[in-house]
Order: structure tokens, then C-alpha cells, then sequence
């Protein structure tokens, strides 16, 4: 994952802290999210016994999810393969997807 290079080199975000274990909490929720909807991304940290999901608010919380939701970057920008659509999400099969 490039979230900590994007964020530093492209935003100037010096202050960033993106741990491996938050990066698969965020991706986690993210996967959690598509099953599991709510009228808002807050709502999953809320209070309320019928909107909030205690799993997420125990798990990471919502500044640091949107932390890393701001800067989220998978592949480096610098390095992308031009003509190649799917550049920016490569790194996520890793050595499974060779181009024909």
C-alpha cells in the first residue's frame, strides 16, 4: 500500500501514521460496508443502540478511518505503467495477474 508515500509526498501530510493492522481494519469496514449499509458513514461509530455496529467503533476509530480513507493510495503514482487501465489496483493481486 502506498497511503503513507501518497500522503506525505503528494498532500504534504507529514503527520500521518498508518499502521498494518488499521490498514486492514479500514479494509475490513470498507468490506463490512458493502454488506451491511447505513444511511451515513458516521453512523457507524454512533451511539445509538439501532444505527451504531460496536464491531467497527471497538475495532478503529472514525478519525482514524477517515484518515486513512482521505489518503487511501494503492499503487505509487509515480510508477504507474501508462496505457494500463488497471495501474492503480495491481498491487493487490500481487504476482497472481500477469497482462497478456
Amino acid at each position: 500500500m502506498q497511503t503513507k508515500l501518497y500522503a506525505t509526498r503528494d498532500k504534504n501530510c507529514l503527520n500521518i501514521s498508518v499502521e498494518h493492522y488499521e490498514m486492514l481494519q479500514f479494509l475490513g469496514i470498507i468490506v463490512l460496508s458493502g454488506y451491511h449499509t447505513l444511511p451515513e458513514e458516521t453512523h457507524y461509530w454512533c451511539n445509538q443502540v439501532d444505527l451504531g455496529v460496536p464491531t467497527v467503533s471497538e475495532a478503529i476509530s472514525s478519525k482514524c478511518f477517515s484518515q486513512i480513507k482521505r489518503y487511501f493510495h494503492i499503487a505509487d503514482n509515480a510508477q504507474l505503467v501508462q496505457g494500463q487501465k488497471a495501474a492503480k489496483v495491481l498491487p493487490l493481486y500481487g504476482d497472481v495477474y500477469s497482462p497478456i
